[in-house]
């Protein structure tokens, strides 16, 4: 009977071990997807299956749609999602909404191109109710909506294409080139940089200028519509020297409200250091309550011409002291005159007033990192069976050890 003790206490110990390792739920380690390559047939990314963990670049053939259901996570990692037919990602709003994240803007990115929209659902693509981390987004050629989600990160238009974005917090800037999307009612921390034909931006909040510190900024000959925005916090609030059509925006608290060429009409300009400032270019001033500001209401810079100004309100009816805010021939002799008699009487009813509510930055923490990495990494199970074999490694030491002082004392 004591040459059997070892050997019992051995059996015993293991088949409690045993019995521990089958009792440790499998829950404690989630479940997740790796993908990669080309999808070429339609397809459901479900929660159950979530998180996506990109082990290489993903795209969506033409024809084909993506559907991503709420509450599913999508990690890119440092790949991106290239979208040829048509990606449907529409999750709830609370805690049901779909997470992209990545690494870097720069390396996630979900990019949709030529005919991204489905020919067996006739679906434009959609991202809707989601949150993305890190993650930029392009669209070249494409009509799409991005709505009611908060960006973290960049979104560039090119090429024709015509998405409307609408009721997102964005931190990161806005890209237009050679397209006409609607851009309206999101707040922007950042900017807006147009270099495309016809886009419409509208009941924005902007706030800061992103990389440039410019609000809203455009180029050439291009008509843009500019309306309803209030841009605050830039070096400068609006930027152009094209066709722009700048009417009922508030533009305050700037360095510069607006600089350059443009029609501006039923505005409020007020709290910048200089209002307008206006660079070799002639605009339509008219009808704008121009107040309050530091320094200049209006500032001439290389113009020799004289500039139109009459018919708007500066906050007071002292003709002179409108004058001594305005810099003109009467600063520098080789400037151009800018007339304002007859002024308004009073502010402009169409114009915003000079309230408005900064835009409440996001305080979101990162997403739970089990759900963020992939599956090669050790999970709670995996450390819990590490964890027992080394025990169990140990305890057959202890066994042996004392099998053999028994041996010796008998």
């Amino acid at each position: 009977m004591k040459k059997t003790f070892p050997a019992t206490f051995l059996i015993v110990l293991l088949a409690g071990v045993f019995g521990f390792v089958d009792a440790v739920p499998v829950g404690a380690s989630e479940n997740s997807t790796n993908v990669n390559g080309i999808i070429d047939s339609d397809i459901t990314w479900t929660e159950d299956n979530s998180p996506y963990i990109f082990t290489g670049s993903v795209g969506v053939a033409s024809g084909v749609t993506l559907t991503i259901e709420p509450n599913v996570t999508v990690n890119l990692g440092d790949y991106s999602l290239q979208v040829d037919g048509t990606l449907y990602a529409r999750g709830r709003s609370g805690d049901y909404n779909i997470i992209f994240i990545s690494k870097t803007p720069t390396y996630g990115n979900i990019a949709f191109t030529n005919g991204s929209a489905s020919e067996q659902t006739g679906l434009s693509s959609l991202i809707e109710n989601a949150i993305l981390y890190s993650t930029s987004i392009s669209a070249n050629n494409v009509t799409m909506r991005i709505n009611n989600n908060t960006i973290m990160g960049s979104i560039n238009i090119d090429h024709e294409a015509a998405p409307v974005i609408s009721n997102n917090l964005i931190t990161g800037d806005i890209g237009v080139h050679r397209s006409s999307p609607k851009i309206d009612n999101n707040s922007i921390i950042g900017g807006i940089n147009i270099g495309g034909d016809w886009p419409v931006i509208s009941n924005n909040i902007i706030e800061g200028g992103g990389v440039s510190r410019i609000g809203i900024k455009f180029e050439r000959l291009y008509v843009v519509n500019i309306s309803s925005n209030v841009i605050y916090g830039c070096s400068i609030g609006i930027s152009g020297q094209g066709g722009a059509i700048i009417e009922k925006n508030l533009i305050i608290d700037n360095d510069i409200g607006i600089e350059g060429r443009a029609v501006m009409a039923n505005n409020t300009i007020a709290r910048n250091s200089v209002g307008i400032k206006i660079r070799e270019s002639y605009p339509i001033i008219i009808s704008n309550n121009i107040q309050d500001n530091r320094q200049n209401s209006i500032y001439l810079e290389n113009v020799p011409n004289d500039v139109d100004a009459t018919g708007n309100w500066w906050g007071t009816v002292d003709t002179q002291l409108i004058n001594m805010s305005i810099h003109d021939r009467k600063s520098e002799p080789k400037l151009g005159v800018v007339n304002i008699v007859p002024i308004l009487l009073s502010p402009v009813l169409y114009a915003p007033t000079t309230d408005y509510t900064p835009i409440t930055h996001p305080s979101l923490a990162s997403p739970d990192q089990t759900k963020a990495q992939p599956t090669t990494q050790i999970g709670i199970l995996e450390i819990a069976v590490a964890v027992i074999i080394l025990s169990v490694i140990i305890n057959i030491s202890l066994v042996i050890v004392v099998a053999r002082l028994l041996r010796k004392k008998h």
